[in-house]
């Protein structure tokens, strides 16, 4: 019980940065977006309902799903990942509303685009791939 008090895993993603065409076109972009997980054990018992049915509510998911995830005795549970900041600024205006300060988790993370749509995308990737392992 005492590891699980005291330490907590983060995933923190590194921001990506752009790829561009031999003319200046940018073929690979990353956007700032939102991660939002809970920490189970600091949510009080009367709250656990309430942050489940705002979570779920917020982000479109299923209750029950989200009440489970919420009841857990983890010390980290995703909610959902790669979410835009008007969700997450819809949560944290809630979070302020109902003087929730503790238990719920909002990270920075990035989401990859590519302007051309699949264009060329594959060919970005493998050697990405081929890059890394040089």
């Amino acid at each position: 019980m005492a590891y699980v008090q005291q330490t907590l895993d983060r995933t923190i993603n590194p921001n990506r940065g752009t790829i561009y065409d031999r003319n200046g076109e940018a073929l690979a972009v990353s956007a700032s977006v939102e991660t939002v997980t809970v920490n189970p054990t600091n949510i009080s018992g009367e709250n656990k309902e309430k942050v489940a049915h705002a979570l779920s509510s917020i982000f479109e998911l299923d209750y029950e799903t989200i009440l489970k995830r919420v009841n857990k005795k983890t010390s980290i549970e995703t909610i959902a990942k790669k979410v835009d900041k008007e969700k997450t600024n819809k949560l944290r205006l809630w979070m302020k509303e109902n003087q929730i300060v503790n238990g719920i988790n909002i990270d920075e993370d990035t989401k990859r685009y590519y302007p051309y749509a699949t264009l060329a995308s594959h060919i970005i990737r493998i050697h990405r791939v081929r890059q890394s392992r040089a």
